[in-house]
């Protein structure tokens, strides 16, 4: 659910925000494990001799070179998620201060 300021900018639910960076904590692990993993079939597909090993080779640089842009990504979202909320954070203590400065509280 998206949350609108006056402005008319989307905000954000920092339960919510928090909730996605930690799917996303959960899922890099297993990401790094799998390109872990592939790295090793490199490793002895690099060893193969024939068109088997040579196929082997290319397949598993293609999964490595797309889990790590997923991983980046990924990581780059958690930076952007946590940005907004911080921003978001600011803002409201913005707020809350000029509320209290004009007591209006």
């Amino acid at each position: 659910m998206a949350y609108y300021d006056s402005n008319g900018k989307i905000t954000i639910d920092e339960i919510a925000a928090n909730g996605d960076i930690a799917k996303i904590n959960q899922a890099l692990p297993s990401l790094e494990n799998a390109k872990n993993a592939l790295e090793h079939l490199l490793e002895q597909g690099s060893s193969s001799k024939g068109e088997t090993g040579a196929a082997v080779v290319e397949k598993t640089q293609e999964l490595i070179k797309m889990l790590n842009t997923l991983i980046n990504a990924l990581e780059e979202t958690k930076g952007c998620i946590s940005k907004t909320v911080k921003h978001y954070q600011k803002l409201d203590q913005e707020v809350k201060a000029s509320i209290q400065a004009f007591g209006l509280d």
